[in-house]
């Protein structure tokens, strides 16, 4: 995200049209590749546990938030394609790069946070999970003791 948005590339992939399709594609596989490890439903070779998991989502988060952050403050319009069009109407070239950094920031937050929250109980739900197969397979243990020390109540 950072080479394409900070780079001559995301202005040329503006330009054209089999680049900005390219780009997209580029995108769209990076973000599949990196939430696989998390939150693919199929096995998957290398399916991340869930603290490794917690651990990488942290980790990116800020990335896409500095990049969102740098997007929104910066002083002059990043992409000479957007500095060249001229409306009537809405915001300046300059006000709509800062709204959609600021959009690329808190949206991403917002889904990043959505998803360490859902590592999170899926992580909290196994534990239960194994808890409740843990007593369950001492169960009978419990009951046969529990009889006990119901004879041994009636005998006093």
């Amino acid at each position: 995200m950072w080479a394409t948005h900070l780079s001559p590339l995301f202005d040329a992939a503006l330009e054209n049209p089999l680049l900005h399709d390219v780009e997209h594609l580029l995108y769209l596989t990076a973000a599949l590749l990196f939430w696989a490890p998390v939150a693919s439903l199929d096995p998957v070779r290398h399916r991340l546990s869930r603290p490794a998991a917690l651990v990488y989502l942290f980790t990116q988060m800020p990335q896409n938030s500095f990049l969102g952050v740098a997007i929104m403050w910066a002083p002059t319009v990043l992409y000479a394609h957007y500095a060249t069009i001229r409306r009537p109407w809405g915001p300046t070239p300059l006000e709509d790069q800062q709204l959609a950094g600021a959009i690329m920031w808190m949206v991403g937050d917002i889904l990043f946070l959505l998803a360490l929250f859902a590592v999170l109980a899926a992580w909290m739900g196994e534990s239960e999970r194994s808890a409740m197969r843990d007593d369950a397979a001492r169960a009978p243990e419990i009951a046969a003791l529990r009889r006990r020390e119901a004879l041994l109540a009636d005998r006093r």
